[in-house]
């Protein structure tokens, strides 16, 4: 029992930072099944997120409000408020994670090194059969190996809370690491998004031509449908990227998953060639062919996607770590 509760509270923690803060934000069935699909096939995920809502228990114990007597939520809420206390919280936060990486063998990693290792794929393959492939962090056999965030931090917070494409060199050399840091990663995806632009158009038209060998006209249609308004989407998708911070609509990210995914289940249906004069043994074997050519088509779209879609791509670390403060809450309520 206490095993599933540490669990549960390791999920919501990894909820939390991975962008479901806002208020307003509805976390629909999917998205929650998506999160904790994530969560449960990675080590790093777990370990981690539940290091960081058992860590709630001492954050409270340095307020010296004691975690078995009542009133101990209130208390610590009250604390909290206090802006000076949330920043020490969120450095101790800081210095928690950075000592579990290192003592689980984890090294830093330069930013400026993203370019050789950021979402290229791996030989090795996911429990489910799927390929493994690199995130912003290095990973090696889908474990974490070298990380960008493991840096000095400070109580300051250097970073503005909204725009930073106005962000001056000036006022980024005064920041401290984990901020430079966090910047430095907005960059490298902002630097890149003319890239996954271009890399996501060819996809689309190498996606459109196999879809063009379908003979059966109406499932053709229907997944044409699908198609453009995919296209449409993650074009939009892409233009809001790293323009203004936060800015980029998770709506949009998540109707385009739908229409991956609804693309996918329509290429698995029977009907995607008309019969002919083909013989059946030759018609199912180019159905096959034909299907396994759109499916991988489909699956490049969205590997190119993947940094689009990342929430980490204009992310201020020492807010992430603030969220968590306040995370506490639910963690330990």
């Amino acid at each position: 029992m206490f095993k599933a509760q540490i669990y549960q509270m390791g999920l919501m923690a990894h909820i939390y930072y991975s962008g479901y803060m806002a208020e307003n934000e509805e976390l629909d069935e999917k998205a929650m099944e998506k999160l904790e699909k994530d969560f449960k096939e990675n080590v790093y995920n777990i370990a981690s997120s539940e290091r960081c809502a058992l860590h709630g228990i001492y954050k409270m114990a340095s307020l010296g409000i004691s975690p078995d007597k009542p009133g101990k939520i209130l208390k610590y809420f009250r604390q909290i408020q206090i802006e000076e206390i949330r920043r020490k919280l969120s450095y101790i936060e800081h210095l928690s994670w950075t000592a579990y990486m290192l003592t689980s063998g984890v090294l830093p990693i330069d930013v400026e090194k993203m370019d050789s290792y950021a979402y290229k794929r791996e030989s090795e393959l996911n429990k489910e059969g799927e390929m493994k492939f690199n995130d912003w962090k290095e990973k090696k056999a889908g474990v974490i190996t070298r990380h960008p965030l493991l840096v000095s931090s400070s109580y300051q917070r250097g970073l503005p809370k909204k725009s930073w494409s106005m962000f001056s060199k000036k006022e980024r050399e005064s920041l401290d690491e984990l901020d430079k840091v966090s910047y430095a990663i907005y960059l490298w995806y902002k630097k890149n998004k003319t890239r996954f632009c271009q890399e996501f158009m060819d996809a689309m038209d190498a996606l459109n031509k196999v879809i063009g060998q379908m003979t059966d006209l109406k499932r053709k249609e229907e997944i044409q449908i699908l198609q453009k308004e995919l296209e449409v989407t993650g074009k939009k998708c892409i233009d809001e990227m790293c323009e203004e911070t936060f800015a980029q609509d998770r709506k949009n990210i998540m109707k385009c998953n739908t229409l991956l995914d609804n693309m996918k289940s329509r290429v698995r249906e029977d009907t995607l060639l008309s019969e002919g004069k083909s013989s059946q043994k030759d018609i199912e074997s180019r159905k096959r062919d034909l299907a396994d050519s759109i499916e991988q088509n489909i699956e490049n779209v969205q590997h190119i996607l993947r940094p689009v879609f990342d929430s980490y791509k204009d992310r201020d670390f020492k807010q992430a770590d603030e969220n968590l403060i306040w995370a506490s809450l639910d963690l330990l309520g």
